[in-house]
């Protein structure tokens, strides 16, 4: 962004706290003047996060839902009365895909889905909740990954230039409540989903 002629300002706070944020727009507001858009990113991902259903616990919502959700309601806070281009959540395509040991992270990017629908029914200018699939280094996923899921991480992962042209999109499309981005077609993988994660039921007779 620099090297394109932009001046960039790196302020550290905990989104998920009022008064902290409160600060980082005064910093903003006095650098540069008026704040035009929002684009709300945070997000845990790293593994202490994750876990099996039955091994979630209420510390591992608690990891995703302040960044999010509280951190969400901050945000709306601050910017509620302000005239804005754009307010834009980055939520995730496992709102709609669902996934192994991600049921804290899907919680949590359900409600950004949700938050954005009921304000497109009453605001002036709504959140817009993108749904995205992964994007970064190729190198990096594989790293995280391991070779086993190396092919379809690398199948469905975005490069940095299809994201920069993807988010370009989503800007471009207005107020919308909710904008799904997806690499492949969505149907089809709801269908392999479901297909691979459903638990097959049965009466005791016929599992005896």
């Amino acid at each position: 962004m620099e090297a394109l002629g932009a001046e960039v300002l790196v302020l550290d706070a905990d989104v998920g706290d009022l008064e902290q944020m409160q600060q980082v727009v005064n910093a903003v507001d006095e650098q540069f003047g008026a704040i035009h858009g929002v684009i709300h990113g945070a997000g845990r991902t790293d593994p202490a996060a994750f876990a099996l259903i039955e091994d979630t616990s209420i510390a591992q919502f608690e990891m995703q839902f302040r960044p999010k959700v509280k951190g969400l309601y901050v945000l709306d806070h601050l910017f509620r009365d302000k005239a804005l281009d754009f307010r834009v959540l980055l939520s995730s395509n496992v709102s709609l895909l669902g996934g192994l040991r991600m049921v804290a992270y899907t919680s949590a990017n359900l409600f950004l889905d949700a938050f954005a629908q009921k304000e497109n029914r009453g605001s002036a200018l709504p959140w817009t909740s993108t749904n995205w699939d992964r994007w970064g280094y190729v190198e990096e996923l594989l790293g995280e990954q391991g070779q086993n899921a190396a092919a379809s991480v690398v199948t469905l992962a975005m490069t940095l230039d299809e994201a920069v042209e993807a988010f370009n999109r989503v800007l471009s499309a207005g107020p919308v409540p909710q904008l799904v981005v997806s690499t492949g077609a969505l149907e089809a993988r709801q269908r392999q989903t479901s297909g691979r994660e459903r638990l097959v039921e049965s009466t005791p007779q016929e599992r005896e």
